[in-house]
């Protein structure tokens, strides 16, 4: 889904809010069908019948369905928002097959799941780091403040 202007306002007022949201409001959000968005809010039927939506459950939707370039763009510099949650570009090299088989991975995510629309190799390899990060190793890293509020945001509070 491309970025436009009314998509980075939107995004840029919530975190800057912090503010639960109308279920009307969470789906331009996160920029997801309003069916999809449904079967991923912890309390459906109250967000229908118009309780707002917590503001961490949909700032955790944020970053499962914009791609971290795409969010970093949106946010700038809102004061609250993690600096290590800011993209680094990172050059490397590997293998062409793996780079292959990468695209087809990604191509085959979008077409499946209305979640990964917008995904990206970079994305779905930031995805895959952030899952496969081992518990030891990253209790080790909460020791540093700026990695724990990244790690942490927005209030899973897994270190």
């Amino acid at each position: 889904m491309p970025l436009d202007d009314l998509a980075v306002a939107r995004v840029r007022q919530f975190f800057r809010e912090r503010l639960p949201v109308s279920f009307r409001d969470a789906a331009l959000i996160v920029r997801a069908d309003p069916s999809w968005l449904l079967t991923q809010i912890e309390n459906p039927e109250r967000a229908v019948a118009g309780d707002p939506i917590p503001w961490t459950e949909v700032a955790a939707l944020v970053q499962r369905t914009w791609t971290p370039a795409d969010l970093d763009a949106a946010v700038g510099t809102i004061e609250g928002f993690p600096k290590l949650l800011r993209v680094s570009l990172v050059h490397w090299r590997i293998p062409a097959y793996l780079l292959i088989a990468l695209e087809h991975i990604v191509a085959g995510m979008r077409a499946d799941s209305p979640e990964s629309a917008t995904l990206t190799v970079e994305s779905y390899v930031a995805r895959l780091l952030d899952l496969f990060m081992d518990m030891d190793r990253v209790q080790r890293l909460c020791s540093d403040p700026a990695f724990r509020e990244a790690f942490e945001f927005p209030d899973r509070e897994e270190c």
